[in-house]
């Protein structure tokens, strides 16, 4: 879990049974901070694992399910064939499986659970707001800091290019070394967007890249990471605040 954790691969909980009887074993042993979320009952698992990949606002094309039932798995794959699974005992050697090893592992991934724990706690609070999303959004406080892009970004803002594609404006990926030339060239700027409310820090969420010409300044690329699309981030104006630097 530890080595997994520490590439930025989640790990979540969908258990059948009673929900604070699991949770309550998950804390005593120590393993509860390792997940960022849980979803334990009595339904089906491919509904847990839909309804965690909704709240956590992934894909369920990058989920990946283990069971050590497989009427459990087959249950899961019937229901979602885009989640892969694995039999409980092949949990060791997970780590060794090429879908687990990502090429880069930025410093954002490598603190993801706990941006994604608290996702789940700001979901908890939306749920008990009764319904009015306007009125929570506002009461998250946002600051959202726009800050030119260093050489210590590269990374993060290249896996921005590569996971986001829904919000990107034009569908452009830029590697590494395409962002370290641009950062450098005078005729480029590159900015990156960093969101937090009153939960924590989203980290790093969007990135732009402009085109200086003598007489106009052209955007190439602006796209804002999918998890923080429903928190009115388009819209710091109206229920928080933009504060360049």
């Amino acid at each position: 879990m530890k080595t997994l954790d520490s590439r930025g691969i989640l790990h979540a909980a969908a258990s059948r049974g009673d929900h604070d009887t699991a949770t309550a074993h998950l804390d005593a042993t120590g393993l509860g901070e390792w997940f960022c979320a849980a979803r334990i009952g009595w339904g089906d698992k491919s509904a847990a694992v839909r309804h965690i990949a909704e709240t956590l606002n992934i894909g369920l094309d990058t989920v990946a399910f283990i069971d050590n039932d497989p009427a459990e798995r087959a249950e899961v794959l019937a229901a979602l064939p885009m989640v892969r699974c694995y039999p409980a005992d092949l949990a060791g050697q997970l780590p060794e499986l090429p879908e687990f090893r990502p090429a880069h592992v930025t410093a954002e991934a490598a603190g993801r659970r706990l941006l994604y724990r608290t996702e789940w706690r700001r979901r908890q609070a939306e749920e008990e707001s009764g319904g009015d999303r306007r009125a929570f959004l506002a009461s998250l406080d946002l600051v959202m800091e726009i800050a030119p892009a260093t050489e210590g970004d590269l990374a993060r803002a290249s896996e921005l290019t590569v996971r986001t594609h829904q919000l990107n404006s034009t569908g452009l990926v830029y590697g590494e070394e395409d962002l370290r030339r641009l950062i450098a060239a005078p005729d480029h700027q590159v900015r990156l967007a960093r969101l937090s409310d009153r939960f924590g820090d989203y980290g790093v969420v969007g990135l732009s890249v402009t085109e200086l010409t003598p007489t106009e300044s052209v955007l190439r690329l602006m796209l804002m990471s999918c998890r923080v699309a429903s928190r009115g981030a388009g819209e710091l104006n109206r229920s928080g605040r933009c504060r360049p630097r």
